[in-house]
């Protein structure tokens, strides 16, 4: 998954083996080699279990923090306000405007392409987008499945930021799944994002014990990547 300057990795194996080194480090080389043609100079991934964190390491990857997770019951909503920002269904129209918001809101490693953005709409199954007066100044992406809700995406323009925007489209969201549409909502960020935790907890969202450790690699020069694994 490339945004820009930053790529996302996925690791997958049809066994969890310490010792799938020798395997899955030619596939990493010839990753690594394809993001420094297309001009990549961070890739990350995040893990959850041990198989991938021993690979990950030895290949120059540092930790780079946590990811989250809360969720929601169903517990009593209060009343939706607005506070003068304006909430509207989301549309193919407004994707431009979409991917400037996140793009003004995410750092370049938490930022999604305008391509992978058209594909998140797309298979949302709730999307807003706030407006103050003509302008777009947040969104949200909710997708839904086995009767869980995932709020998978969450952004607000930073001049607008602090102001109740991202409270009032999470909450919008939060009303149009009540009625036994939805008996649980989950939503991840990072551990350090103190706002965002913050926002979801005065809704009544839970931390759970749930966690993934985001690595980091610094796609250098040409002599940095041969110091690794050649």
């Amino acid at each position: 998954m490339v945004a820009g300057s930053a790529a996302w990795l996925r690791l997958a194996a049809v066994r969890d083996d310490e010792r799938d080194a020798p395997t899955m480090t030619p596939l990493w080389v010839a990753a690594r080699a394809e993001l420094q043609q297309q001009g990549v100079t961070r890739a990350a991934a995040l893990t959850a279990n041990v198989w991938p964190e021993s690979l990950l390491p030895p290949w120059g990857f540092a930790q780079y923090g946590h990811v989250v997770v809360l969720h929601r019951g169903q517990a009593a909503l209060p009343p939706f306000d607005e506070t003068g920002t304006l909430i509207r269904a989301a549309t193919k129209a407004h994707l431009q405007a979409i991917f400037t918001v996140d793009k003004a809101a995410f750092k370049p490693l938490w930022r999604y392409s305008f391509q992978m953005l058209g594909l998140a709409l797309k298979q949302a199954a709730y999307a807003t987008v706030a407006c103050a007066g003509s302008n777009i100044i947040g969104y949200l992406l909710a997708t839904q499945a086995n009767g869980k809700v995932f709020l998978a995406r969450l952004a607000v323009t930073p001049d607008f930021q602090n102001r109740g925007v991202g409270r009032a489209l999470t909450l919008d969201m939060l009303h149009y799944f009540t009625h036994g549409r939805a008996p649980m909502v989950e939503v991840n960020t990072q551990a350090d994002n103190v706002a965002s935790i913050a926002l979801y907890q005065a809704l009544d969202f839970e931390l759970t014990a749930e966690r993934a450790q985001v690595w980091q690699y610094e796609l250098g020069s040409e002599e940095r990547a041969r110091g690794t694994m050649n």
